[in-house]
């Protein structure tokens, strides 16, 4: 579901839009988070489920079918994301939702099923039995539901539209933009893992592992921290013990 909804964004999103997959947000991984400068952010969570598999009881909880099991609500999920971000990861956002509590609105929920069709199918066994409820119905309000057979450019485009992505927010000013490009950018070592580190010639010096004491000095970016590493592997190769 998320590599065919990855590959939906990049043909139909324009390079104004920054797409984000399962970025590590201090311990939280959503699936998938599109950001609009000056304009909004999306949380996507992606599920493959087949609803049939599942039930909503009368307290609005998520259920197995075949043991009653209680698990999380995507709605629910989707939902700790954003109460995340200005809870806990981004204290420049938390101190603006304080003093204008407009400034919630710039991130949007949404979840994608991708093994059911339509939004309206999702959203019946979302309400039936609950049609009264309705502090729950307007919590799904919140969120854009989204079915496979919907995912083409005219649904999409009307989302963005819908949630203002295609305005400028007087809410989603520069300072939270790049705070949030912070969050969302994946770390030095997720980036290029996988990828083998070419050592300079002096650094390939530096990585034999002698059994002495050595004082090395470089500037901030020489790759210190790089040759710390390669030469605790090596000093375990050496020695066969812990390092």
């Amino acid at each position: 579901g998320e590599l065919y909804l990855l590959n939906f964004l990049e043909k139909v999103l324009t390079d104004e839009y920054e797409v984000y997959f399962q970025p590590f947000i201090n311990g939280d991984n959503p699936d998938i988070i599109i950001m609009k400068r000056d304009s909004a952010v999306m949380i996507i969570e992606v599920k493959d489920w087949h609803l049939t598999n599942y039930y909503i009881d009368e307290k609005t909880n998520w259920r197995l079918q075949q043991n009653n099991a209680f698990i999380k609500s995507p709605f629910s999920q989707v939902f700790h994301y954003k109460q995340s971000l200005f809870d806990i990861h981004d204290k420049n956002l938390f101190s603006k939702n304080i003093f204008n509590s407009k400034t919630f609105s710039i991130i949007v929920c949404a979840v994608y099923f991708h093994n059911v069709d339509m939004e309206t199918t999702i959203r019946k066994f979302l309400e039936t039995g609950h049609q009264n409820n309705e502090p729950y119905k307007k919590f799904l309000e919140y969120n854009e539901i989204i079915g496979r057979n919907e995912l083409n450019a005219q649904y999409f485009q009307k989302i963005l539209e819908r949630r203002r992505f295609t305005k400028r927010s007087n809410y989603f000013d520069s300072d939270l933009y790049h705070s949030f490009r912070r969050l969302f950018k994946p770390p030095f070592h997720t980036k290029e893992e996988g990828i083998e580190i070419k050592y300079s010639p002096r650094q390939m010096e530096l990585l034999e592992s002698k059994p002495s004491s050595q004082k090395i000095k470089g500037a901030a970016g020489s790759g210190k921290t790089f040759i710390l590493a390669k030469r605790a592997v090596n000093a375990h190769i050496r020695t066969k013990e812990r390092v």
